[in-house]
């Protein structure tokens, strides 16, 4: 799946940056949107849909790093 080599693609980009923790958890916010938002059809997802929990549960991590990193004072506001 070219959304898995994506993926892959972004970890090894990660792991060259000092927040890669929050880099990853980015990648894992986008992998899960194109699964959960992606294709061809122009269906909408229920908000109950699997994919689109778990879109949610990446994005909280990521917010969560973001947050934390921000709090130690290595991302500044507003990024």
């Amino acid at each position: 799946m070219l959304a898995d080599l994506e993926k892959n693609s972004l970890y090894y980009q990660c792991s060259s940056v000092t927040l890669s923790g929050v880099c990853r958890a980015l990648a894992d916010v986008y992998y899960a949107a194109v699964r959960a938002f992606g294709g061809s059809d122009e269906t909408k997802r229920s908000s109950e849909d699997p994919l689109v929990l778990e879109y949610e549960e990446k994005l909280a991590v990521y917010n969560q790093l973001v947050e934390e990193a921000r709090a130690q004072g290595l991302l500044p506001e507003g990024v």
